[in-house]
């Protein structure tokens, strides 16, 4: 989880670095900040299926940052 957090926290750094105004990130990325701030609430039953969905949305997280960073 907090790979995640750390994710965020350092594509966001880029995409600011890069010239992209934080409104703009937050927008683009509101579903992903939802996703996180839900994580917490989440009772682990199978650690498997926890991974599969932690690493979903690291591998959303890139995708929708990357296109951020496109425009």
């Amino acid at each position: 989880m907090m790979k995640a957090f750390m994710g965020y926290h350092d594509e966001a750094q880029k995409a600011i670095a890069q010239g992209q105004s934080w409104p703009k990130v937050r927008d683009a990325t509101t579903d992903i900040q939802t996703s996180l701030r839900n994580m917490k609430f989440e009772v682990p039953d199978n650690q498997e299926e926890v991974s599969a969905k932690y690493e979903k949305i690291l591998q959303t997280m890139s995708e929708r940052f990357a296109s951020v960073s496109d425009e």
